[in-house]
């Protein structure tokens, strides 16, 4: 038979959840203005930055009507200026007694009509004004384009359902993952002892993609499922994760420092529970063992009587008894 020695090792404790990436920001970017596309300025999939140009769009006709705007506001400021000086020589002329109170009330209505129509010229300027830099299409946020929505040439308008592209926030990310309810606890009580780090990972539960942190917790339990709805931060800055991609997220709860660990196949269970054999002077002892949580696939965290260093069975278990003699073969690896 093989034994292997008890081994010491510091044990992350983790509850696992499937979780879905959820981009803290996603806009649809849409033209503000009627118009033709004349220029797409992004690649699919890149990384931009607010403000960057995506698109232009045809701005002729709204640099024709700035113009004729801007004129018309020009010759209404001259008829404007030309009233306050009527209204200036009106105000001496009934000073000496030249001009009537009545024609000096025409003069000033003249000049409030003059001011009026200025004002709303220049209303009209700046709002062609801010019609025209609506041609220039600009990121938003930072974030990565999606595919294209919309090609060259096309009249694109702002009730387009689907716009121009999607853009979305890649760093920060957020994902969202469930856990029952009778986990809560364990998750609160590691809440109040600092930061709890998320970790998210292929389907598999392979790689590690990104790093975060919890974010936020529900207020309330899915009556259907019996879980709380859990939201952890990341900070992608390698753009791993996509949006409404599934992965696995891995909460840590907490580290075990000196734990023993032995391996799954040491493991036995009979009516008093879990138990190993202990080799010792080439006998068997059988000890019953409290168990931990697992490590990994093939190792769990034990306590009670055993010590670091101790020798267990790890095959030829079945055939063993308490007390019974053996003889080793040959030492398995530690810990494993």
């Amino acid at each position: 038979m093989r034994t292997t020695a008890i081994a010491v090792r510091d044990v992350p404790v983790f509850l696992n959840a499937v979780g879905t990436v959820t981009p803290s920001t996603t806009v649809i970017v849409r033209a503000q203005v009627q118009g033709t596309l004349a220029s797409i300025n992004f690649r699919e999939g890149q990384v931009v930055a607010r403000g960057d140009l995506l698109a232009t769009i045809d701005d002729r006709a709204l640099r024709a009507q700035l113009q004729t705007a801007e004129g018309a506001l020009l010759r209404d400021r001259a008829q404007l200026a030309n009233a306050r000086r009527d209204l200036d020589r009106t105000r001496a002329l009934v000073d000496i007694g030249s001009a009537s109170r009545q024609q000096l009330d025409t003069q000033e209505t003249a000049v409030q009509q003059a001011e009026g129509i200025v004002k709303a010229d220049s209303g009209s300027v700046d709002n062609l004004r801010v019609q025209l830099s609506y041609t220039r299409i600009t990121a938003p946020i930072d974030g990565v384009v999606g595919l294209r929505a919309v090609d060259l040439g096309n009249l694109v308008q702002s009730g387009d359902a689907n716009g121009v592209a999607t853009l979305t926030s890649v760093s920060p990310t957020t994902v969202k993952f469930a856990l029952s309810i009778d986990q809560m606890s364990r998750v609160l009580n590691a809440r109040r002892q600092g930061p709890v780090r998320v970790d998210a990972l292929g389907r598999d539960g392979g790689d590690v993609l990104a790093e975060g942190s919890l974010e936020a917790i529900d207020n309330r339990v899915d009556a259907a499922t019996g879980t709380v709805m859990l939201r952890a931060q990341f900070n992608d800055a390698a753009h791993r994760l996509f949006p409404n991609q599934f992965v696995s997220a891995r909460v840590h709860l907490q580290t075990l420092e000196n734990a023993m660990v032995v391996p799954l196949s040491a493991i036995r269970y009979g009516n008093q529970g879990a138990y190993v054999f202990m080799i010792k002077d080439d006998k068997a002892h059988l000890q019953n063992v409290t168990m931990g949580p697992t490590l990994d696939s093939q190792s769990v965290v034990v306590a009670d009587a055993l010590k670091p260093g101790m020798q267990i069975a790890v095959d030829g278990i079945d055939a063993l008894e308490d007390g019974v003699a053996v003889r080793v073969v040959a030492p398995a690896q530690a810990g494993r």
